[in-house]
């Protein structure tokens, strides 16, 4: 699986500090060390790139709450 990258999460791995302990940086962390494929998004547009075997990475609720109304596959951390 490909993953888009929402800044929200990329700010919070590559803080100065120890980034928190949130499973979706933990999700980056790993895909990064396996070389998974990782694109950018924008805000208006991330809806759009969902297609084919994509999940959204974001910490930002506002996908979230959109994933309810869009077809924009946000990723969940495994139960």
């Amino acid at each position: 699986m490909a993953y888009l990258v929402d800044t929200s999460v990329w700010s919070l791995l590559l803080r100065r500090d120890r980034p928190p302990a949130v499973p979706e940086v933990d999700a980056l962390r790993d895909a990064l060390r396996r070389g998974v494929q990782l694109g950018p998004v924008d805000a208006l547009l991330a809806h759009l790139a969902m297609a084919g075997d994509h999940a959204l990475l974001t910490t930002d609720g506002d996908f979230r709450d959109a994933a309810a109304h869009v077809p924009l596959r946000v990723w969940a951390a495994p139960a």
